[in-house]
């Protein structure tokens, strides 16, 4: 008979289990030196739960909570960035959870490189996903593993990545110019000709724990709750520029056929990379909890249908950006709105390329996956296949640098409306200059009047009034003709609409 989740947690204390977690990375450091954790992290550990009705943030005081009843048991996930020893603590005790995971977590892999120790020189000698089957703890033989009947409750699998930084715009390079936040020792190095090269590990937990009636009133159900361990991306510690150039960050990953692994793409709209947000939009969808639920899904899968579901994501706002720019944007043209199109152009170019690479080189295994779980839910939902997905991608992408292609063509027709609204507006600054001018030359006259010499006026015995009358004189009647010429001008534009 199954043990509940409680009755579980009370075997061990998180002192106790800390204490074997310290345990076990000394013995992982005196194999590999580039393993460790700190104590102290510049940045804080962020949680973030999902199910199918809501995401929130997570507290320590939080966790807890994880194991209380939910009217659909379907799945729950929790994504961990820059997890601390405390999160290690309340987690491993809380979900009973082996405490080999987390040194297997905060390993690093030797190499020249990062790169070369991921990916070496072939396909075929690149480091593929690390797959395990857990067993649940028993405090009472030393955190050895027990036996469970039937199939695995508990899995979990590993996988390395590399994150590109390119020279973020300095040669030489400087030691200090990149720093890692994390808890988590991970490999950050200058490798000429690439550049900054940056080592990271994503870790899946799988637990699916059958419900007995003595738990709750669910019985029968499957409590799945899902762990993501991830890292936080690396920080700038110089200006904005080089935190401009660590947002174009690459992280591949070697779960494609190709020697480049699978690219995860950023989401665009985020200043910088991170995989924590790519994972929080991945499940705003419902159906990825289905998946989750039907069976365990290797590594491959689970990255695939993220890399889709991020590239989808990154298309609607490219397309939504470029039908900002060509609906409301393009009334008032101008050559920033041009600088716009054409990053719009480039961005969808770039867009293009990864997904076709991506969809050339998925693995057979990702459909064959797929293939299972659509066979097993045919009535309950949707099951999107990466393949198919990127498909849709590329057709709408070609349907977006069409509509871009226009925006471009309806931007210089909006220059060309703009440059005769000039003209018109210059020709009508001509004509107001051309009735100053009827203003100006009378009143030249007048000035030429005074402009005499005055003994000659005083000898012609005129009064001095006489200049003044002809002034207003003047002035009356030039005010006069411009109202009246205003007027039948009016008229005359009213006649002509």
């Amino acid at each position: 008979m199954a043990r509940s989740f409680t009755r579980e947690r009370e075997h061990i204390s998180k002192e106790d289990y800390l204490g074997e977690f310290w345990k076990r990375v000394h013995q992982v450091n005196t194999k590999n030196a580039s393993a460790g954790m700190a104590l102290n992290s510049p940045a804080k550990t962020r949680a973030l739960y999902c199910d199918l009705d809501e995401q929130r943030f997570l507290t320590l005081s939080d966790v807890p909570s994880l194991l209380r009843p939910r009217v659909k048991e379907i799945a729950s996930v929790v994504i961990v960035e820059n997890i601390s020893p405390d999160w290690i603590a309340l987690l491993g005790t809380t979900l009973n959870i082996d405490v080999n995971f987390f040194c297997e977590h905060m390993q690093n892999l030797t190499g020249p490189s990062p790169w070369k120790a991921v990916f070496s020189s072939s396909p075929i000698e690149q480091k593929r996903p690390m797959h395990n089957i857990h067993k649940v703890f028993d405090v009472g033989t030393h955190l050895d593993a027990t036996k469970e009947s039937g199939n695995p409750t508990r899995v979990s699998w590993h996988v390395d990545g590399v994150f590109h930084l390119g020279h973020l715009d300095r040669e030489p390079p400087q030691s200090n110019l990149l720093q890692n936040p994390n808890f988590i020792h991970r490999r950050l190095e200058y490798h000429m000709p690439y550049g900054w090269q940056a080592a990271t590990r994503i870790s899946y937990y799988q637990m699916n724990k059958n419900l007995s009636r003595n738990e709750n009133f669910y019985a029968n159900h499957i409590r799945i709750i899902v762990l993501f361990l991830i890292d936080a991306p690396m920080t700038s510690s110089l200006n904005n520029q080089t935190q401009l150039s660590m947002s174009m960050a690459r992280l591949h990953l070697p779960v494609s056929d190709n020697r480049g692994g699978l690219v995860m793409p950023q989401l665009f709209g985020r200043p910088h990379y991170s995989l924590f947000e790519n994972l929080k939009q991945f499940f705003t969808h419902s159906w990825h909890f289905d998946v989750l639920h039907s069976r365990v899904l290797s590594a491959d899968t689970v990255l695939y249908l993220m890399v889709a579901s991020t590239w989808a994501a990154n298309l609607r706002h490219a397309d939504d950006h470029i039908k900002r720019i060509s609906f409301e944007d393009i009334r008032r043209p101008s050559i920033g709105i041009n600088d716009n199109l054409h990053e719009c152009r480039q961005t969808l170019a770039m867009l293009r390329t990864e997904v076709s690479k991506a969809r050339k080189w998925m693995p057979q295994l990702v459909r064959e996956e797929l293939e299972e779980i659509r066979q097993m839910i045919p009535r309950r939902g949707y099951v999107g296949f990466p393949d198919a997905i990127f498909d849709e991608i590329l057709a709408e992408t070609g349907a977006a640098e069409k509509f871009l292609m226009d925006t471009f063509q309806l931007l210089m027709s909006s220059i060309t409306v703009l440059d005769s609204e000039t003209s018109i507006q210059q020709a009508h600054y001509g004509q107001k200059l051309a009735q100053l001018a009827m203003i100006y030359v009378p009143l030249s006259f007048v000035t030429g009047i005074f402009g005499m010499n005055i003994k000659e006026i005083n000898g012609a015995k005129v009064p001095g009034w006489v200049c003044l009358a002809a002034l207003a004189v003047t002035v009356v009647s030039t005010v006069a003709v411009f109202g009246a010429y205003n007027v039948w001008e009016e008229r005359t534009r009213r006649k002509r609409k």
